[in-house]
């Protein structure tokens, strides 16, 4: 805050006891016996509200604690400058995008998006397990991360691109089964390793691959995430129910 405002401040509670006193009918002008300088009713106003405006937003950034992790964002979300509704928005964050968070206040979290700090409603992200899992469906990549370390990074091959795309998501796995059969309309395949995420689509090895290139999706599975075997058998003995399976583009 500049020193004139803070100056003008000073002598806020001396015009406010005068106005109480005598009223504010015409008064125009406030003239301070220290100096030969004039400040509107108007100008002192707005010396006011700033105040009060940085005040507001010092106290709503004292209220974070520490809260440090990776999350999903459920939603398109506005990054804003501040952790207040009506703060400049400085990017839009992409719905399913994995954002890095610092700490919370339990309305907004501050996190950082490609390279950018800022503040985020804390209703619209999900905090990512430890472990979890990435896949990237435009790299055709799948990492597993635990204790915030890359543990295995494996190519993958998903969804035949524009019939049975994966699904984007911050999913979950709800079930781990070994030795099974998928079955569909027009496949039955075998598989060791089975952890399905959502609506029938999970993570598996694929034995019957031969390649695992980044353009095999093009003619890829029926939705699901296959994997070669060794990868797949690391990634069972790592997850559980309820680990996050977070799917973009």
């Amino acid at each position: 805050m500049k020193l004139e405002n803070k100056k003008l401040l000073s002598i806020l509670l001396g015009l406010e006891m005068t106005i109480s006193f005598a009223g504010c009918e015409g008064l125009k002008d406030y003239h301070t016996s220290q100096n030969s300088t004039t400040y509107s009713t108007s100008e002192i106003e707005t010396t006011k509200n700033i105040y009060l405006t940085e005040q507001s937003t010092k106290e709503k950034e004292e209220t974070f604690i520490k809260d440090e992790g990776y999350v999903c964002a459920l939603a398109n979300l506005n990054l804003r400058k501040a952790p207040d509704l009506s703060s400049e928005v400085l990017k839009v964050i992409p719905k399913f995008s994995k954002l890095k968070k610092e700490k919370t206040n339990g309305t907004f979290d501050y996190i950082s998006y490609d390279g950018t700090y800022g503040y985020v409603s804390h209703k619209y992200i999900e905090k990512l397990t430890n472990p979890y899992v990435e896949v990237d469906i435009s790299d055709q990549t799948l990492w597993l991360y635990k204790d915030g370390d890359v543990k295995l990074e494996a190519d993958v091959v998903t969804g035949k691109k524009g019939k049975y795309d994966t699904r984007l998501g911050c999913h979950k796995i709800y079930s781990k089964e070994k030795d099974r059969y998928l079955t569909g309309p027009d496949y039955k395949v075998r598989v060791e390793f089975w952890m399905p995420f959502d609506k029938g689509q999970g993570l598996h090895d694929a034995s019957w691959r031969k390649t695992f290139n980044k353009d095999d999706y093009l003619n890829g599975s029926h939705g699901c995430v296959n994997m070669k075997y060794t990868d797949a058998k690391e990634v069972y003995s790592e997850v559980s129910v309820g680990t996050n399976v977070l799917v973009h583009g």
